[in-house]
């Protein structure tokens, strides 16, 4: 049988001996969480949704003030006027097309590349 690493015995002690001390972290005070910050607890809410109140028929429209003017628009708007067709777009002359090379030629490196370039 294989004999075991004195480092490995040692750290399987300090491991068992930390376990057996709870885990190596103080138990939290009352308040606070582990790492020792204090704990907010969540917002109240209310258990059950506010009642929808009736709104009683026949009530008059909300006052507004007497000094805010109507906005009064004009008896007559304009409205705009769109072509029936729009004329298409005509190009002046035949558009020349673009010529590419059937094949591009490949980069040619140096044989030896220079060490300063890597």
């Amino acid at each position: 049988m294989a004999r075991a690493c004195p480092l490995v015995i040692i750290a399987a002690v300090l491991g068992l001996t930390v376990l057996a001390a709870g885990g190596g972290r103080a138990a939290a005070a009352p308040g606070q969480d582990d790492h020792g910050a204090p704990v907010i607890p969540p917002p109240a809410f209310p258990a059950l949704p506010l009642p929808v109140l009736p709104i009683p028929a026949g009530l008059p429209p909300f006052p507004y003030p007497a000094d805010v003017p109507l906005v009064q628009l004009p008896a007559d708007i304009p409205t705009v006027e769109f072509p029936a067709a729009v004329p298409p777009v005509t190009l002046p002359g035949p558009v020349p097309s673009v010529q590419l090379p059937a094949a591009i030629p490949p980069i040619q490196l140096p044989a030896p590349i220079p060490r300063g370039l890597l």
